[in-house]
């Protein structure tokens, strides 16, 4: 089989969604417990927020956040850290 072919086999595969009906939403606490894990002595990203920053919004607006998580989750859509 060719290379490209092989890729482009892939890419459908992980383009399916894998959710099922006994997947479980997010909790508040997994997704702090996550933020909590960040390096906060890292060099902030392009957008400049470092872990500390991220932990403060989260703890200001954790309904919020916990919403979009989950609707990343649902749509299995994540962005990289």
């Amino acid at each position: 089989m060719k290379r490209k072919t092989r890729t482009k086999e892939l890419r459908k595969t992980i383009e399916v969604s894998i959710r099922t009906r006994d997947d479980v939403d997010f909790s508040r606490e997994e997704i702090k417990h996550a933020i909590e894990s960040f390096n906060d002595k890292k060099a902030p990203r392009i957008d400049g927020i470092t872990g500390g920053i991220y932990l403060r919004i989260f703890n200001i607006f954790h309904r919020l956040e916990t919403a979009i998580y989950n609707q990343f989750l649902k749509r299995m859509c994540f962005l990289k850290r």
